[in-house]
């Protein structure tokens, strides 16, 4: 029995495919091709479709990223060396690993080193994602910024860079670059780069993931709060902004200063509503957001 394996279509879909095709001529084959690709109509096509996909980037991978076939599509020194290491379809050996992050490393080094570093900086934490993070600290730090693709695209090449790290086993159990892939970037030459985007990456850490993390802690102490509060709030729904504040012990400086780094961050998570209305006279400072007064909340999903 096959195993599926992650990226490579699966038998049904190949013995689907080559029962279409068998009996097509080189003419029919084409002429039909491209539109069958650009329609995808029926199950089938979507299986030609998904099977050719998967072969261009295979292709993709094999001749212009890692130079193990030319442009006569014959193997290179890379691609015979490579064959003289394989050992077990399913199971990367371990000289099979150091092989490929050499080839990883040799046409990726900046977007993997820093995902392999940012793995460590989401759990540490607990970031939802980070494959923003990447792209402004590349920028930023490198001024590399040909990656800019859409998100999807980014996250899709994301993807496959933590599925590489995944096979050859590039980080240990507290999610550090091991020791013997170290060894491996300065034999390679690359150890002045890596020192580098490490001294950026500390950098950018205490810049920004610190504060992060202090402005989550108090974004969660928040929502409990006002989730607490709701049960007291008038007839529209708005909590008294002080209620908040002082259910948070926090100083009006503070809770201020929070107030508009949670209006900002979290605007495309919840909508957020705030009115300067009061039953009473009210004669307390009021709370600015946007240069408008306010004195009450309402958060909804």
């Amino acid at each position: 029995e096959l195993k599926e394996y992650n990226g490579l279509p699966s038998k049904n879909s190949v013995d689907a495919v080559f029962s279409y095709l068998e009996n097509k001529n080189r003419k029919e084959l084409f002429e039909q091709i491209p539109q069958i690709i650009k329609n995808r109509n029926t199950p089938v096509e979507k299986q030609i479709y998904s099977t050719y996909k998967a072969a261009s980037y295979f292709i993709n991978l094999a001749k212009d990223k890692f130079h193990l076939i030319n442009e006569k599509n014959k193997l290179t020194e890379k691609g015979k060396l490579l064959l003289s290491l394989r050992a077990n379809f399913f199971k990367l050996s371990s000289k099979e690993q150091k092989f490929f992050f050499q080839r990883i490393i040799e046409v990726d080094f900046h977007f993997f080193i820093s995902t392999a570093l940012f793995i460590k900086i989401q759990k540490k934490y607990k970031l939802k994602e980070f494959k923003n993070e990447i792209f402004n600290f590349l920028d930023l730090h490198f001024g590399i910024r040909h990656f800019n693709f859409t998100s999807s695209s980014l996250d899709n090449y994301n993807k496959v860079r933590m599925f590489w790290m995944d096979e050859i086993g590039l980080l240990d159990t507290n999610f550090n670059i091991k020791k013997i892939f170290l060894k491996e970037i300065q034999q390679m030459g690359f150890e002045e780069d890596y020192m580098k985007l490490l001294n950026s990456f500390n950098t950018y850490e205490k810049q920004n993931f610190r504060s992060k993390k202090n402005y989550l802690q108090n974004r969660n102490k928040f929502l409990d709060v006002y989730k607490t509060s709701i049960l007291k709030a008038n007839d529209l729904g708005f909590v008294n902004l002080y209620d908040l504040k002082d259910g948070m012990r926090i100083s009006y400086e503070g809770f201020q200063k929070f107030l508009n780094e949670f209006y900002e961050n979290e605007k495309s998570n919840y909508n957020i509503f705030f009115n300067n209305i009061v039953s009473s006279i009210d004669r307390r400072k009021r709370f600015y957001v946007r240069n408008k007064p306010i004195i009450n909340i309402k958060i909804k999903k």
